[in-house]
């Protein structure tokens, strides 16, 4: 054949129509006597009334055929060319109508192309009409290249039909259209039909094909059942090849299916292609299986569908009690659209005890319903297993994708489940469920499951496995959207060997995994809702990275993990917002061996707890939990952590609580209820609520807390290393300690550093109550600030029930300090008892301190014991008493920031000081130290200051006691010993301190006793830093002064200039030096720039614009100067030799000071200065030709700097009054010049300051003043050396070197140079 001519014959078509016709047998090519018959090809056509008798009745009816034999040994050899049957529509015989047809043991071997048409009378509507048809015991083998066959009309039709263990074998394509009876009668359309209808128990009818196509087009009879495929009995069907079935009817209350089983027998086929349709009630099947058949497939591709029935995909169930049907095939694609009847995908078993075995590889389901929707349902008994399954589903009401309702584990590898409802779809019961899978282990590898039912009333399930588990092996990815009803991703316990992917989103309760949840990779999930809504509600175990958003705003209760326990061993990442109930991050245990990353934002009324269970174990490198409140009403019950938490060694871990509302509080902690922080750890605790208030009663939990512990049975453990540092901003304690901002409360066991930073008023910064046993010791730096608060305190115990003691002690250790700012105080309430509270605090280096008063010890069932040691400071606030004092090692106990009294029952002093203010001059007013019960042997050094210093009058003169100490102790060993104070103002004060006894009134009698320590001299001196500003003052009038200088100096000699009536000039100077007193040296340089012009030979006019730098050097500090100035002057030459000079000067000083002593300073000060100078000289020559001269000279200088003030950075203002100064100077010049008129001199003068009175007063920030006056009258010499050269005719240099000598302020050296231009 040519190739188109094949392709053409592979083409099969199968098409069924039944035709009734009257009553007789006819037959074309008829053999009944055995033997060996060889026909050749031709054309059959309308056969009549040849009878083959021996036919049995009750099985089927007498037919026609046009090729047939009958009985056994009878062989039909049917070749050559084409063979043709055609059984025309005026066919009237009433006989059924075959197209060849075997009976009763015949054989039939067909080796032409067959072309078969099978069309009874459209009348005769009972007949039944059939393509080939092999009977009792027959064979019909057709070896053709091609078979068409065309059936229609009549009743039952098909075009392959066996019975009675027949066989028909089909080598090559077929291709059949097979049409049921269209003119009222009743009747199904088969394509192939194997033991139907004549079939009884134990047939075994067999028909094997290549390649197939057929349309079946069923009838419209009510209650007829088409099918492209038909299989009873124990028959059997199998092909070859590809099968193609086309299958459909119009009945109400039929079935259409594209192959159906309906026996125990086997169906096995290659690659097939179904589409089943259906109208009316009809129900359409791609495959049926009934009653313990068989199928084995490869590729299955069906597409089904009807107007108003039932639609199936494929029916694996069995109706018959102890039979088994089984399906199995490799990869099945299926399209189902429904139209308000049920529409299921595979159906494996039925709701009885009979079992169905489903056997697939790849499963892909599209399905479309106004109605329920089931993708894949295993009934009881059943056992289903398959690969990859993808189901797509679009309905109305309740849905499934896939529903397990057996005992039985399925077995399935990637399953994807996608459900969507339509608008309206969906009541209240109806459901949408991904997985349903309540009786058994789900077991499956990668599972995703997308639901929407947004447009629908009714719960949806991702996956229902009840008391069982999901067991994924690979990813599960959950997408799921709900309405009004419940959604669950996994109602069940959850086993996840990869990630698991989950969003979810609801009207109402939202839940992501409900139950015990294990997951070998990362977990990501989001979920959504407006009801009670939970991440995962049960035990979670996950390898990998926990990312999850939790989302409500609901008062139902909201927790991103619900459990007894979970364990993380990745990263946890968290975020969960819910409405006015409880909230929680992860509420139970946890173990998290990677970061935690945990933030919730709470509401009030309910608790809200990032991290809630028995124990809590953060085990990453950077954890962050946070708290907030999301819409500004505040937090009633709030905290990051809550549950014995250990954190680990190197981590770092930021935990904060933030509420902005005005609201009540109960409680709000950072971490609660014990904590194990690892070595060289870093906590940072952040507890804000500003605008909060505590609700009444004084209970231990209430307030706003960092970190809390019960008692001694879950501390607060801080490791070596380690940093915990705490922020509170809320509100004050009660009177009982109560009910406000705390940083740590609670049994402690603190090796690692810890910084507590109060800064609402009335908190407190480490506290311990005496419920049950509340014992805290600190060794590591400990610093707490507080605002106005108390920094260490011990709490009563407010339950009756629960009186324990409480002690909390602070003693560092080696090269750690404590810095305290805040009271340490011990609250009483006469309400609330304890068996004994005690504070111990050892402050041990020059880097601790204590800054508060010492409160609320009665030395029996509550002391405080505090040391102070090796240059230690306690800056005491407010009176206080002590048990026990250590004042040891230039420790400072500086009693003057806001104390009177100190009152310690035990006392130890051994180099130690105490600062105290005095007032000696008033006898009476002054700190008072009053020592109880004991003392030990030590010196203590009493530093004061005196009212002396600032109240402005003056120092304290007479006789003066002011009782300081009173020691009643036994011992009476410590002695008291003034000792010079620098308190940072401007004096360093010394005192003297006497015994009572040696303390002599005016009299000269003893004015107390032994056991009492007086003040009764102060004697005071300028600080090592006010003598730097003074010595400032005095640099910057010697500055001034040796800024003055002489015609000389500044011009050179006038009288050289080459034109002497109209003459320009133009000249520069440097001038450079140092001077100094005993207390300072100061270097300086000087530039000048100078015009003048001569107005005539006697006169000239000029001015000067001038800059200078200066730098100081004080005893301890230092200044830097720069100085701007200009001036104007004239010259006046007479007829012998004489001139007169006039210069007028301003300027302006900026001077930068810096001081080194103890208290270090820094100041700037700005002085204007102005100044006149006349001077008057003569030169007599002594020896006209030796060229030598002496010039007599005498100068007078008026001039002022006026008055400034200034504040140093520490606070200490400063005025400088104006100094006015008058300079008389008087000298010569002894020189001699050369024949080119130059000269050498030598010069001498003697000067006098008449001026030079300065006040000065000073006001140190702390309240010391200073008035000082300096006085710069003085007398000196000045001697020097000097020179004129005449460099040109219009240019000359000139300079000197000087000094001098008697002065308070010297000038060591000073250097002058200039050169003169003239024009």
């Amino acid at each position: 054949m040519q190739r188109k001519e094949l392709e053409k014959a592979i083409a099969m078509s199968l098409v069924l129509t039944a035709f009734s016709g009257g009553v007789g047998t006819a037959a074309a090519v008829y053999h009944d006597t055995a033997g060996t018959y060889n026909i050749g090809a031709q054309t059959v056509t309308d056969v009549k009334n040849n009878a083959f008798p021996g036919y049995m009745p009750g099985y089927l009816a007498t037919a026609d055929a046009a090729v047939s034999g009958n009985g056994a040994g009878v062989v039909m050899n049917v070749s050559g060319g084409a063979f043709g049957v055609n059984i025309g529509s005026s066919y009237n015989t009433g006989l059924d109508a075959h197209g060849i047809g075997a009976y009763n043991g015949a054989e039939i071997n067909f080796a032409a192309d067959t072309t078969l048409s099978v069309n009874n009378a459209a009348t005769h509507t009972t007949f039944d009409n059939h393509g080939i048809v092999a009977g009792t015991d027959s064979v019909i083998r057709i070896d053709s290249s091609a078979v068409d066959i065309t059936v229609s009309n009549g009743s039952h039709n098909s075009g392959l039909r066996v019975y009675k263990n027949g066989q028909i074998i089909v080598s090559n394509p077929l291709t059949m259209d097979i049409t049921a009876g269209t003119a009222g009668g009743s009747g199904a359309a088969y394509g192939i039909a194997v033991d139907t209808h004549l079939g009884e128990a134990g047939d075994a009818g067999h028909i094997e094909t290549g390649a197939v196509t057929m349309t079946v087009n069923g009838g419209s009879s009510a209650g007829e059942y088409d099918a492209g495929i038909a299989v009873e009995q124990s028959g059997s069907y199998t092909a070859n090849d590809k099968v193609d079935i086309t299958v459909s009817n119009s009945a109400n209350g039929g079935r259409v299916a594209g192959v159906q089983n309906r026996g125990d027998g086997a169906v096995v086929m290659q690659d097939v292609k179904i589409a089943a349709s259906s109208s009316g009630s009809s129900e359409a099947f791609g495959i049926y299986n009934y009653a313990g058949g068989s199928y084995n497939l490869k590729n299955l591709d069906i597409t089904a569908s009807s107007t108003g029935g039932q639609v199936v995909g494929i029916a694996n169930i069995s109706s018959v009690s102890g039979k088994v049907s089984s399906f199995e095939a490799a990869d099945i694609t299926m399209e189902l659209q429904g139209n308000g009847s049920e529409v299921y995908g595979i159906q494996n078993g039925l709701d009885s005890t009979n079992a169905s075995d489903f056997k697939a590889g790849s499963i892909n389901i599209k399905a479309d319903n106004n109605g329920n929707i089931i993708g894949i349902t295993n009934k009881v008994g059943s056992t289903f297993s398959a690969g990859d399954i993808v189901i797509d589903g679009t309905g109305k009401s309740f849905m499934f994708g896939i529903e397990n309702q057996t005992a039985n584990q399925m077995g399935l590898e990637n399953v994807t489940v996608k459900l969507t409802k339509k608008d309206g779809g969906g009541g209240a019961t109806a459901g949408m469920h991904g997985i349903w899978n309540p009786a058994v282990d789900f077991a499956a590898k990668n599972t995703t499951v997308i639901l929407d039912n947004t447009k629908g009333t009714d719960k949806t399930t991702g996956i229902n496995v009840g008391s069982y588990k999901a067991d994924i092996d690979g990813d599960l990815g959950l997408d799921i959207k709900g309405n009004t009803g419940d959604v669950v991703g996994v109602n069940g316990t959850a086993e996840v060997t990869g990630d698991v992917n989950a969003i979810l989103s609801g009207e109402k309760n939202v839940t992501g995994i409900n139950g015990n949840t294990t997951v070998a990779g990362d977990l990501n999930m989001s979920v959504n809702s407006h009801g009670a809504t939970y991440g995962i509600k049960g035990n979670a175990t996950v390898d990998g990275n926990v990312n999850m958003v939790v989302v409500s705003d609901s008062g139902s209760g909201v927790a991103g993990i619900s459990g007894f326990t979970s364990v993380i061993k990745g990263d946890l990442n968290m975020s969960v917002t819910g409405g006015p109930g409880n909230i929680y991050g992860v509420d139970g245990s946890l173990d998290v061996d990677g970061n935690t990353n945990v933030v919730l934002y709470g509401a009030n009324n309910g608790n809200n707890y990032a991290l809630y269970g028995s124990h809590i174990n953060l085990n990453g490198a950077v954890n962050n939990i946070h708290v907030y409140d999301q819409n500004g009403n505040g937090l009633r019950w709030a905290g990051a952590i809550r549950g014995k938490t250990t954190i680990a060694d190197n981590s770092v871990t930021n935990v904060s609580v933030v509420s902005t509302g005005s609201n009540s509080i109960e409680m709000m902690d950072g971490l609660r209820e014990g904590l194990d922080l690892g070595k060289n750890a870093v906590l940072n605790v952040s507890v804000i609520a500003p605008d909060a208030t505590v609700g009444v009663g004084n209970e231990q939990q209430k307030g706003m807390v960092g970190i809390f512990s019960w008692s001694n049975s879950t501390p607060i453990v801080l490791q070596e290393g380690s940093q915990t540092n705490v922020m509170i901003n809320g509100c004050a304690v009660n009177s009982a300690g109560y009910n406000g901002a705390i940083g740590i409360s609670g049994a402690a066991q603190a090796s690692g550093d810890v910084n507590v930073n109060i800064i609402s008023e009335g908190g407190i910064g480490l506290v311990v109550v005496s419920y049950d046993t509340n014992d805290a010791v600190y060794n590591g730096d400990v610093i707490v600030n507080t605002n106005k608060s108390t920094a260490v305190a011990t709490v009563d115990s407010s339950n009756a029930a629960r009186v324990g003691t409480s002690s909390i002690t602070i003693d560092p250790d080696a090269g750690k300090k404590v810095q305290l700012v805040g009271d340490v105080k011990h609250f009483d309430d006469a309400a609330m008892l304890n068996n004994g509270a005690d504070i111990d605090i050892s402050f041990k280096n020059a880097s601790s301190f204590l800054t508060g008063a010492s409160l609320g010890a009665n030395n029996t069932d509550r002391t405080t014991s505090l040391s102070f040691d090796n240059g230690s400071l306690w800056n005491m606030t407010g009176d206080s008493v002590a048990t026990k004092l250590v004042n040891d090692n230039d420790a400072t106990i500086d009693m003057t920031q806001g104390a009177d009294t100190l009152a310690v029952a035990e006392y130890q002093g051994d180099g130690g000081n105490f600062i105290m203010d005095t007032d000696l001059g008033s006898e009476t007013d002054g700190d008072k130290i009053t020592i109880g019960t004991k003392t030990t042997a030590g010196i203590t050094y009493i530093q004061v200051k005196d009212a002396s210093l600032t109240n402005g009058l003056g120092e304290v003169t007479g006789v003066k006691n002011l009782l300081l100490v009173t020691d009643n102790s036994v011992e009476q060993a410590a002695q008291f010993v003034g000792k010079e104070l620098n308190a940072g103002g401007l004096w360093d004060v010394t005192p003297t301190i006497e015994n009572g006894l040696t303390a002599l009134d005016a009299n000269g009698n003893p004015v107390g006793t032994v056991n009492e320590w007086y003040l009764t001299k102060i004697a005071k001196k300028i600080n090592n830093d006010t003598s730097v500003l003074l010595d400032a003052a005095d640099n910057s009038y010697a500055l001034w002064r040796n800024s003055n200088d002489t015609l000389r100096k500044r011009l050179g000699d006038l009288r050289h200039r080459s034109n002497q009536t109209d003459g320009d000039g133009l000249w520069a100077r440097y001038t450079g030096g140092k001077f100094g007193s005993g207390s300072f040296d100061s270097h300086y340089n000087m530039y000048q720039l100078g015009y003048d012009k001569a107005d005539n030979a006697k006169s000239t006019y000029g001015f000067a614009l001038e800059r200078g730098t200066g730098r100081a050097d004080y005893s301890l500090g230092s200044g830097k100067d720069k100085l701007f100035a200009g001036s104007l002057y004239g010259t006046w030459y007479g007829e012998h030799g004489n001139y007169t000079d006039v210069v007028a000067k301003a300027g302006l000083f900026d001077t930068d000071i810096s001081s080194y002593g103890d208290y270090p300073d820094k100041a700037n000060n700005k002085n204007h200065a102005y100044s006149l100078s006349i001077e008057y000289g003569k030169t007599i020559e002594l020896s006209k030709e030796r060229g030598v001269f002496i010039e007599p000279q005498a100068q007078f200088i008026m001039g002022r700097l006026s008055s400034s003030s200034y504040t140093t950075d520490r606070g200490n203002h400063v005025y400088m009054g104006g100094v006015n100064s008058y300079i008389g100077r008087l000298g010569f010049v002894l020189g001699q010049k050369t024949s080119e008129n130059n000269d050498v001199y030598f010069k001498a003068n003697l000067l006098h300051e008449f001026g030079g009175d300065r006040d000065i007063y000073m006001r140190a920030a702390n309240g010391e003043t200073l008035s000082d006056n300096r006085d710069y009258g003085d007398t000196w010499f000045e001697l020097g050396l000097g020179t004129n050269v005449k460099l040109g005719n219009s240019s000359h240099f000139y300079g000197d070197i000087e000094r001098s000598f008697g002065a308070d302020i010297q000038k060591k050296w000073q250097i002058n140079a200039g050169v003169r231009f003239e024009f």
